[in-house]
């Protein structure tokens, strides 16, 4: 069970003797966003300054006089809404016009989190899994350009930062209380968790399938209650969405290259005669998947990534090469603030550009 909302499931097998990977009830860390601050708060770890409001006409209110800030509610309603940047009234109107519609009846019943925007000139994560609370002493950091392109580096030669460390320990009760096997990744803004991702994160997954050969021995052990540490393939990884320039309400269809299929990750398709099919499905989006590379330096990742590029050239692809110069510029500045990102030197931006 890589993704959440089965928790009942994966008890009743637990409770048939079955092995289970999966989230079970820790899913509520990421779903119940306004119970897990308030969590935070009591482990005493640092979170953004925030607000609660009830119903949309207090959240009308309450950003009636206010500037930017991050508007988020409850996984149950996710698809209605998801995390929104709000900028002001008049340049948000059509969003929240909207938000209200898509609500409906239940529009003054939801609740929603407010938060204050942490300003700093990066945002990193960790992408790790955790056994009954326990996580491997070799996680993964990455930093994520929203969306768009994540890099990665396995922390097998650098020590993990002290805030992540620190900010799994405090959770790790809860974690083992819950019977948490699974991916989990973590987004962190300063040494603020922002944003907790309890299950297998998309980007982040596509680069450790390739940088971790014992993927599979993991999931097998950990379903049994035992954490075995990662084996790195690889130092870096990187992934880079792939937007298709067709309709995103049709069926798009393609032929990948040889070679090519394990440095693509496909999301939502089926295959068909050879032919890669993408499924039409709400909501749509013209991204559809992702494209993988790997190496022992960032320099070395990011040349595999644009060969792989260059493979699939041709094709109505457009692939966000452009961010990895973003991604290496907030390592940087990762770095400056104490936060290593990596043993070996952060390239500069030009040196990982094609």
């Amino acid at each position: 069970f890589p993704d959440i909302f089965h928790a009942g499931k994966q008890e009743m097998l637990e409770r048939a003797g079955k092995r289970v990977w999966g989230s079970l009830t820790g899913d509520e860390l990421e779903t119940r966003r306004i119970w897990f601050r308030e969590l935070q708060e009591k482990l005493k770890m640092p979170v953004p300054e925030y607000v609660i409001v009830k119903g949309y006409s207090e959240l009308m209110e309450l950003l009636k006089d206010h500037g930017r800030c991050f508007i988020k509610t409850t996984s149950k309603i996710r698809g209605s809404m998801e995390t929104h940047e709000f900028h002001d009234l008049e340049q948000d109107e059509y969003w929240l016009d909207q938000l209200k519609t898509r609500l409906g009846p239940a529009r003054e019943q939801v609740s929603f989190l407010v938060e204050e925007p942490v300003e700093t000139g990066f945002e990193t994560g960790i992408d790790t899994y955790c056994i009954d609370g326990k996580f491997p002493k070799t996680p993964m950091q990455g930093i994520e350009v929203k969306g768009k392109l994540i890099l990665c580096s396995a922390q097998t030669q650098s020590p993990t930062p002290t805030p992540l460390d620190d900010a799994l320990s405090s959770l790790s009760p809860e974690l083992e209380l819950r019977g948490y096997r699974n991916f989990l990744s973590a987004e962190f803004r300063g040494d603020m968790l922002t944003d907790l991702c309890a299950r297998c994160p998309n980007p982040g997954i596509g680069v450790e399938m390739e940088m971790i050969s014992n993927l599979g021995d993991i999931i097998l052990s950990g379903s049994g209650g035992e954490l075995i540490e990662p084996e790195y393939e690889y130092e870096f990884g990187i992934q880079a969405a792939i937007y298709h320039d067709h309709d995103e309400e049709l069926w798009r269809q393609f032929r990948l290259p040889d070679g090519l299929r394990r440095w693509v990750k496909l999301m939502e398709f089926c295959e068909d005669d050879g032919l890669y099919q993408i499924i039409p499905r709400r909501p749509y989006g013209k991204k559809i998947g992702w494209l993988v590379g790997v190496g022992n330096s960032i320099e070395d990742a990011a040349k595999h990534l644009h060969e792989n590029a260059e493979a699939l050239r041709g094709l109505p692809f457009d692939i966000k090469l452009d961010e990895l110069a973003e991604a290496v510029k907030q390592a940087d500045e990762a770095e400056k603030a104490g936060f290593e990102f990596s043993d070996q030197p952060i390239p500069s931006p030009d040196e990982v550009l094609p």
